[in-house]
């Protein structure tokens, strides 16, 4: 547990200096933003803080509700993000952080 709260702290202090934004969505459905941020209300939120042009990552598990992920890029789309590139990589360990 330790080492899962160093690399999250790490991971923060990673996206706060490249001015990055990480958004995970969850098998159930949850989506997160770097991290500690939950729900569409609150990401756009935190999302409209940030230039039009800051990157942008979302990572989906493979099993989400296809609309979910349509509803975020609408958003993201709907408020003239456009640096938006989507993780295709696997990253099972991350996901782990959130269980």
């Amino acid at each position: 547990i330790l080492f899962h709260l160093l690399w999250l702290l790490l991971l923060s202090l990673y996206l706060l200096l490249d001015k990055e934004i990480i958004i995970v969505i969850k098998e159930d459905g949850t989506i997160y933003c770097n991290n500690f941020i939950e729900g569409l209300d609150k990401i756009k939120e935190h999302v409209l803080q940030f230039p039009k042009d800051t990157p942008i990552h979302i990572n989906s598990d493979k099993n989400v509700k296809f609309d979910i992920f349509v509803s975020l890029l609408d958003m993201l789309k709907g408020n003239d993000y456009s640096n938006i590139s989507i993780v295709t990589k696997k990253w099972k360990d991350i996901s782990a952080l959130f269980s």
